[in-house]
């Protein structure tokens, strides 16, 4: 059962894959915004998924980041999650990054639980309108 005060964290190098510089040349080999508040959205998921019942899942629907230090490529970082409120379908996270000598990042993170064979079949139906004949 998702309640209030459950915590989870990861750990993981930054590898090229994760580099700003991959998204746009115009930014330096970094580790990118987008790759981080990613890693932060799967520690939440991760923590979820621990607590759903059989068929659901969670998608995130809300996200709310500072990104407050540079890290290189090669550097371990960390992702420490909180959950701090429940209501109904929709969970609420506090959210800390840090690598090896900084916070990097501190935000908020909203995901709701849903069906999942309900968003698959939703899914399909959206592909639909635009498949050719």
């Amino acid at each position: 059962m998702l309640t209030v005060g459950l915590t989870r964290e990861n750990t993981r190098p930054v590898t090229e894959e994760d580099s700003a510089a991959r998204i746009s040349p115009l930014v330096p080999p970094v580790f990118a915004s987008a790759r981080m508040i990613g890693f932060a959205e799967a520690v939440c998921a991760e923590l979820m998924a621990e607590h759903l019942a059989e068929g659901e899942t969670s998608v995130g629907i809300g996200f709310q980041f500072t990104h407050e230090a540079a890290t290189p490529i090669g550097m371990k970082v960390t992702m420490r999650v909180r959950l701090v409120a429940c209501e109904g379908r929709k969970h609420v996270f506090e959210i800390e990054g840090r690598d090896e000598v900084d916070r990097i990042c501190t935000g908020r993170h909203e995901r709701a639980v849903i069906q999942k064979a309900k968003l698959l079949a939703k899914l399909e139906e959206k592909a639909r309108k635009i498949a050719k004949p």
